[in-house]
């Protein structure tokens, strides 16, 4: 029984030693943050990666699960560098990759709100209320929801690039379109 006992308390301190200093190394690197460059270089890559599988391949099951993956990674950047203007670009192509690639509209109106909620005064925020205001409107037909994205640009932008047509959108959103006119 001994023996038993030595080869155990021999064990416990061989596999506790080497977990111990694992989860040290993983606080240290958890209390360092995240690297933006290293995180902007992966980016990168998995554009490109995701480029040329979508024009070799076309939607597959693979290049899918790329662009999903690159997805991820626009949003990890998003969330790890909250006051970097290139967030609110990786929101944007997050929702895009969302609607476009995925076709979950839905999905890519979530970060298109985050987009304009958390960056209001970037270049991308107006053309983001916009299209959320849109795609309500035109491939959900949720009209309340679109007058609601419209009615926040036309406050934020009263004289925005698209104030004008908004104006027009709206006199006529959710209407049936009368045949023979």
């Amino acid at each position: 029984m001994k023996n038993t006992h030595g080869y155990v308390r021999r064990l416990c301190a061989a596999t506790l030693v080497p977990l111990f200093t694992l989860a040290l190394i993983m606080q240290a690197c958890t209390q360092a943050g995240p690297d933006r460059e290293l995180e902007l270089e992966t980016i990168e890559r998995m554009e490109a990666t995701a480029r040329v599988m979508m024009n070799e391949e076309g939607r597959t099951d693979a290049s899918l699960q790329q662009t999903a993956a690159l997805r991820d990674a626009y949003l990890s950047f998003a969330d790890n560098f909250p006051g970097d203007s290139l967030s609110a670009v990786f929101l944007f192509q997050a929702a895009m990759v969302d609607a476009d690639l995925h076709d979950d509209v839905r999905g890519g109106i979530v970060y298109l709100e985050r987009l304009a909620e958390e960056y209001p005064d970037h270049d991308l925020a107006a053309r983001t209320l916009f299209l959320i205001g849109f795609t309500y409107a035109e491939q959900l037909n949720d009209y309340a929801r679109a007058r609601e994205a419209y009615a926040r640009y036309l406050e934020r932008y009263p004289n925005g690039e698209m104030a004008e047509s908004i104006r027009i959108e709206l006199q006529s959103l959710g209407m049936q379109p009368r045949l023979g006119s």
